[in-house]
């Protein structure tokens, strides 16, 4: 351990890379055993049947997501971490246009799905009931398409620490209200919860990704013609 200390201390980009790679072990391992627990927990409180549905709605949720988001993290990613220190304010007009793309991208795919609900819910779940809890999914698409820009860039500008703490935060608020809510109201309460933990992370990721273009002095700048080609150059093929 202390040869190890001695070479990150030797080495600061080693480090700072063992300190992001560890932080970001330690946030999926959270995450997937989190998601198992409360997947456990909610399979017990809806039953077979619901549990069943609710899963359905979660797939229909990951598809759209997967839409929604246009690649965008990739591209927040790649130039938080190249331009940061070099050309901070390139960064915040390319950031810009990231998230503004994210919201308008999202919000459009959350139309579409909220459209379309009493079709899937019809013809593809066979459970036209489901209709309204298709359409509660489609906000939800919003906030997760946004928290993961929010991430990405934090990723980026090596605030990977922060990022999985926001992560913890908002699992510890959104957890218990999530099993509540699920044992009060059933599926719709599942669904609500899924909604309460979108929107708290999302949050909670725009506050710490503010206040880390703060402490970098990276400010949002209106984007200009020639940054749009790093959409179609890494965000549309990472699709």
């Amino acid at each position: 351990m202390i040869s190890l200390a001695r070479f990150q201390s030797s080495n600061p980009l080693v480090g700072r890379l063992f300190r992001g790679a560890a932080w970001g072990v330690i946030g999926a391992i959270f995450t997937r055993l989190l998601a198992l627990l409360l997947s456990v927990a909610m399979a017990r409180i809806l039953q077979t049947e619901r549990f069943g549905q609710f899963l359905i709605i979660q797939n229909t949720l990951g598809m759209f997501g997967v839409f929604a988001g246009l690649g965008l993290g990739v591209v927040a990613t790649k130039f938080a971490a190249e331009l940061h220190a070099a050309e901070p304010e390139r960064l915040g007009r390319i950031l810009s246009l990231v998230r503004s793309t994210a919201v308008i991208g999202s919000i459009i795919v959350a139309i579409v799905l909220a459209l379309l609900a009493p079709y899937i819910a019809r013809d593809i779940f066979r459970h036209p009931e489901l209709t309204f809890y298709v359409r509660i999914t489609a906000a939800t698409v919003v906030f997760l398409t946004i928290d993961g820009y929010n991430n990405a860039a934090l990723f980026g500008l090596e605030h990977i620490k922060q990022s999985v703490q926001g992560t913890f935060l908002s699992a510890i608020i959104a957890t218990p209200a999530s099993l509540l809510l699920t044992w009060k109201l059933g599926l719709a309460g599942a669904v609500y919860g899924v909604l309460l933990l979108s929107f708290l992370q999302c949050l909670i990721s725009h506050v710490v990704l503010d206040q880390a273009l703060r402490e970098r002095k990276i400010p949002y700048r209106r984007h200009q013609r020639m940054d749009w080609s790093v959409l179609h150059q890494y965000a549309l093929p990472s699709l």
